[in-house]
């Protein structure tokens, strides 16, 4: 009976431990729009430090004015993203993303 539960609760931490939740990916319009080079990397270099260190991926579009942002929805809340924003001068509204843009990167 022991050795039953010591395997039950070894597979319970190992599913813990290994379980990731899928990706989820955001996509922002920025408000001071972003003009330059120089934005983006602020966004980029500051951004990817939200609470929980969820953050996968951050991809800049000046041509779109948008931000896209893969997380970690187990480890980093939208609402961390968005005061990360918030801290260097920027204000966020979720946008959605144009189909072509969509189908292209299904």
């Amino acid at each position: 009976m022991k050795r039953i539960l010591v395997m039950c609760a070894t597979a319970m931490l190992c599913v813990t431990l290994f379980a990731k939740g899928a990706p989820v990916s955001v996509c922002y319009a920025t408000n001071p729009q972003m003009r330059c080079a120089k934005c983006e990397n602020k966004i980029k270099s500051n951004v990817r430090f939200a609470k929980g260190n969820g953050i996968k991926e951050i991809t800049t579009d000046l041509s779109t004015q948008t931000v896209t942002i893969k997380f970690d929805s187990t480890k980093t809340k939208e609402a961390d993203i968005v005061k990360e924003f918030e801290k260097i001068g920027y204000s966020v509204t979720k946008v959605e993303k144009k189909e072509e843009e969509a189908s292209t990167t299904k």
